[in-house]
C-alpha cells in the first residue's frame, strides 16, 4: 500500500533539497517535455524556426514521465516545461517552485487523446467499457500522475470509489505498455501515441477516448517564478513561438472536411514529418493520433482549480493550496 502522506512530503522534499539558482538572461533556454503527440507544438516551434526567430537557442531534453518534469524545473535541470496536472506539479507550486504560465493540447470529441485500452486477458475477463474499470488491475506511470486523475474521473463518473479499482504504478509509459502487452494488467488509460501501435499489433483492445467521459484541461506550461524574473523577456517570446506553433498545430491536424477527415495540406505533411522523426514513429503510426491545438494556448483557470480539488480529496494535496499559487497569468493573451 502507498502511503499518500508520504507521496507528498517525499516528491516536495527530494526536489526542494536540490540546488536550484537562476540563470539570468539565459543563453540557451532548456525545455522539458515527453515523446508524445501533444507536445508537437514544442517540436514545430523547434524545427519551424519559430524558436529561432523570436531569438531563442532552445534546448529539448526527453522525460519518460510527467511527474518527472516539475521535479526536473525546481531542480534546475529544465527551465520551461510541459506537463500534466499532478499531484507533484501542485505540490511543488504550491512551495513557491513552478508556475503555469499558458496551455497546450487538450481533449476534444473530434480527436483522441488519451485512450482506455484493456489487455487481451482484460477484455476476455469483461473490461469492455468505462464503467468496467470497476475491480479491475489498471497499470498507471505513478501515484499521482494525470492516468490516475482520469481513472478518479471515470469511477465518479459511474458513482463507485476509486478505491474498488487497483492503481499499478509502474513509473513509465513503455513499462506499462509493456504489461499490457504481456497480460499483466486489466487495463491502463495511454497517450493515442502508446496505445495505437498495441492496439494495431493485437497485444490491446481499443475501448475509448477519454474526451467521451471527461473535457477537463489537464496539461500545460510551466516554468519557475525565479526564472520568470531573471528571464520575462525571454519568457514573453517563448510563448508568443509556443502559441505560434499551436496555431500551426492546430491547422495542420485540426481542420477536418465534411465526412470528418482530415484535410490535406503542406502543414499537416510538414507537422508529420516532425512529430514521427521526435517520437521515433512512422508517419503511419501518428497519422490518426493527434489531440486538439487550441491556437491561443490558453489555461483554463477554473479546470485548474478542478484538478487541484480532486488531489486535495486523494489526500495528496493540502487543502490550503489554491489555482493562484501556481499560475501566472500575465503571460496570457
Amino acid at each position: 500500500m502507498i502511503d499518500r502522506r508520504y507521496f507528498s512530503r517525499a516528491v516536495v522534499a527530494s526536489a526542494l533539497t536540490l540546488p536550484g539558482v537562476a540563470r539570468s538572461e539565459a543563453s540557451v533556454l532548456r525545455l522539458g517535455t515527453m515523446r508524445l503527440n501533444s507536445a508537437a507544438p514544442f517540436f514545430v516551434a523547434s524545427d519551424k524556426g519559430f524558436f529561432e526567430g523570436e531569438g531563442l537557442k532552445v534546448q529539448i531534453e526527453y522525460f519518460d514521465a510527467a511527474a518527472q518534469l516539475p521535479v526536473a524545473a525546481v531542480a534546475n535541470s529544465i527551465d520551461v516545461g510541459m506537463t500534466a496536472f499532478t499531484a507533484a506539479y501542485f505540490n511543488l507550486a504550491a512551495k513557491g517552485g513552478l508556475k503555469l504560465v499558458c496551455g497546450d493540447s487538450r481533449p476534444h470529441p473530434a480527436f483522441p487523446n488519451n485512450q482506455l485500452v484493456a489487455s487481451r486477458n482484460g477484455y476476455d475477463a469483461g473490461l469492455r467499457s468505462f464503467a468496467d474499470i470497476r475491480g479491475r488491475r489498471l497499470g498507471i506511470t505513478t501515484i499521482g500522475s494525470s492516468f490516475h486523475y482520469q481513472f478518479g474521473v471515470i469511477a465518479a463518473k459511474f458513482a463507485f470509489p476509486l478505491s474498488q479499482v487497483e492503481l499499478i504504478p509502474l513509473q513509465t509509459l513503455p513499462n506499462v505498455g509493456s504489461a499490457i502487452a504481456a497480460g499483466k494488467l486489466d487495463g491502463a488509460i495511454l497517450p493515442s501515441t502508446v496505445a495505437d501501435p498495441l492496439v494495431r499489433a493485437g497485444s490491446g483492445v481499443f475501448i475509448g477516448n477519454t474526451a467521451e467521459v471527461d473535457m477537463t484541461q489537464g496539461s500545460g506550461v510551466f516554468t519557475r517564478p525565479d526564472f520568470i524574473a531573471a528571464n520575462r523577456t525571454g519568457m514573453e517570446r517563448f510563448v508568443r513561438a509556443h502559441r505560434r506553433a499551436m496555431a500551426f498545430s492546430n491547422k495542420a491536424v485540426n481542420r477536418l472536411d465534411e465526412q470528418g477527415r482530415p484535410i490535406a495540406s503542406d502543414e499537416r505533411e510538414d507537422l508529420l514529418e516532425i512529430v514521427a522523426r521526435r517520437t521515433g514513429q512512422t508517419r503511419q503510426q501518428i497519422s490518426s493520433t493527434f489531440g486538439y491545438y487550441d491556437p491561443a494556448a490558453s489555461l483554463n483557470v477554473e479546470d485548474v482549480r478542478k484538478v487541484l480539488r480532486f488531489w486535495q480529496d486523494q489526500g495528496l494535496v493540502k487543502r490550503e493550496v489554491d489555482a493562484e499559487h501556481v499560475i501566472d497569468l500575465s503571460f496570457a493573451a
